[in-house]
């Protein structure tokens, strides 16, 4: 029998914000009226030059300042300054469905949960095309190539003693998928749940940008597998890649169909 908890866990939710003037309203409209006593935001402003923090500070949220230019540096202040045992994780474009917190505290009932992640849906048009169960399909397939499920930035959630004890094992560098890393370690030490309704949908701005700025994005996850070694993950990334370069069709579908090939190549071998 499992063990379970009986108390209902306060979240603390960490949005790392970078000229995020367009989103990050839409971010809190959605997340504030799901809180309830003890609950807090924490959005932690990487050197906005924007109107990042104007917006921000009109919500009922604490907001941090993280000189250090990176996502990786701005979690790390939001996480160090939770209060909470519970410490989610989103993105300033996250926006999340009204059931989402609550999903994300009966995640942890279970005391062998140590993180959860959860499924995010392109809000773009051009990416609309790609079904739930194509992105369904790409969680899977990751899952089966790490061995568990990895802790996805836009969306995840773990308990702060977890947290404290990879903290000083992180990269901490800005050139690598941050999430992929603290994931890698995090599913080391515990049961990675996953929530597997659709609860939060974010922008893929990213992907339709400049190639200057695209690629190099795309291929921080080759690095971060590379850097773990990783080798046949991170040569298969390459791959992966340069496909969804060549082809110019949605990365979702991509991530999942390739994916899902090495991954059952991986659990035959």
């Amino acid at each position: 029998t499992k063990k379970t908890s009986p108390k209902t866990p306060k979240v603390s939710i960490v949005i790392p914000a970078y000229n995020e003037e367009s989103m990050i309203a839409g971010c809190l409209d959605v997340l504030i009226p799901q809180l309830k006593r003890g609950d807090e935001v924490i959005v932690v402003d990487n050197n906005s030059t924007d109107k990042t923090v104007k917006i921000a500070k009109k919500y009922k949220v604490r907001v941090l300042k993280e000189s250090r230019q990176g996502q990786v540096f701005a979690q790390d202040t939001g996480f160090a300054a939770a209060k909470n045992e519970i410490i989610a994780r989103i993105d300033a474009d996250t926006f999340v469905m009204p059931e989402w917190l609550e999903a994300i505290r009966s995640s942890f009932k279970e005391r062998d949960v140590i993180a959860a992640t959860g499924m995010v849906l392109p809000r773009e048009s051009y990416f609309k095309k790609g079904p739930v169960l194509i992105t369904r399909l790409a969680y899977e397939s990751q899952r089966l190539m790490m061995g568990s499920y990895l802790t996805f930035g836009s969306n995840c959630a773990f308990r702060k003693t977890a947290w404290k004890a990879i903290r000083n094992q992180q990269m901490m560098r800005s050139d690598i998928w941050e999430d992929v890393d603290m994931g890698i370690l995090l599913s080391r030490r515990g049961r990675v749940h996953f929530i597997k309704e659709p609860l939060a949908t974010i922008s893929v701005r990213r992907l339709t940008g400049s190639p200057l700025t695209t690629y190099p994005y795309l291929f921080r996850l080759t690095k971060t597998y590379w850097l773990w070694g990783k080798k046949i993950a991170a040569v298969f990334s390459v791959l992966e890649r340069a496909v969804l370069i060549a082809l110019g069709v949605p990365f979702i579908m991509i991530e999942a169909m390739l994916s899902i090939v090495f991954g059952l190549f991986r659990r035959s071998r």
